[in-house]
């Protein structure tokens, strides 16, 4: 069980998310096929349960490959 990282309460997790969906996700999303070289990881969102937050576990930035790619898709 992860502490919530606001109040450092119980959050249990509300939805796992694996990569291959985050992948797909993203892509549908924006219209262009995430490049191989842009790593996406499994997520996990969960809930606290003593003030309600919402947060991603792990709590990670996207590497530059994510960021050139995601700068570079037109919207």
């Amino acid at each position: 069980m992860e502490s919530c990282p606001v109040c450092a309460g119980e959050a249990r997790v509300d939805l796992r998310l694996d990569a291959a969906y985050i992948r797909a996700r993203l892509a549908r999303e924006l219209g262009a096929a995430v490049p191989p070289d842009v790593a996406i990881g499994d997520y996990a969102l969960r809930r606290c349960g003593a003030c309600d937050l919402v947060f991603a576990d792990p709590m990670r930035a996207g590497d530059a490959a994510f960021y050139r790619w995601v700068t570079a898709v037109p919207h």
